[in-house]
């Protein structure tokens, strides 16, 4: 890709509970997009503590998901994604933007 720069990209969501949460089940949608001049390079959806179940996949939307369930209460949870994005001008985008100098 021609004039692309990468980025390392990183995001922390993290939940305290008052009391035990039992039978947890989420649908993350935190990963970035593959689409146009951005490509998704690599990337790693986490949890701590670590999920009992886990299964990867593809929403509706082209959105990449990633479904965790737990099977022991929780009182705290943190989900992390760490990754790495290229960006750039493509051959097939047609740029109308201005000129910044």
């Amino acid at each position: 890709m021609p004039d692309s720069a990468l980025y390392d990209v990183s995001l922390r969501i993290a939940y305290e509970f008052e009391h035990p949460a039992a039978a947890n089940r989420t649908i993350l949608r935190v990963q970035p997009l593959t689409r146009g001049t951005q490509q998704l390079v690599t990337g790693l959806v986490s949890t701590a503590p670590a999920h009992d179940y886990r299964r990867d996949g593809t929403d509706f939307f082209g959105n990449a998901t990633t479904e965790i369930a737990f099977d022991l209460p929780l009182d705290r949870i943190e989900f992390r994604f760490a990754g790495r994005v290229r960006t750039g001008a493509g051959d097939s985008v047609l740029d109308l933007s201005g000129d910044l100098s």
